[in-house]
């Protein structure tokens, strides 16, 4: 497991809302680890999950040109 350990961190440099727990000024310990999940996927698993997602949605028998119309539909509702 990776791990990143800062002593004397100046506060002032975390994020906003990391930065507004603390006093102006202060110090801080920053420690930042790896969580623990699942693993990396590798190629041959990654190109397989893609192709199984396009199967899936290609058998919706939706054309491109249905897709783009519904979108634009959509749009034109947000713009009016």
């Amino acid at each position: 497991m990776n791990a990143i350990i800062r002593k004397h961190y100046p506060a002032s440099r975390l994020p906003e809302e990391l930065r507004a727990q603390f006093a102006p000024g202060a110090a801080v310990t920053l420690t930042i680890t790896e969580e623990e999940g699942r693993p990396a996927l590798s190629q041959d698993e990654l190109v397989r999950c893609i192709a199984q997602s396009q199967r899936r949605y290609r058998d919706r028998g939706t054309s491109v040109e249905q897709a783009a119309a519904r979108i634009r539909a959509l749009r034109d509702e947000w713009e009016a």
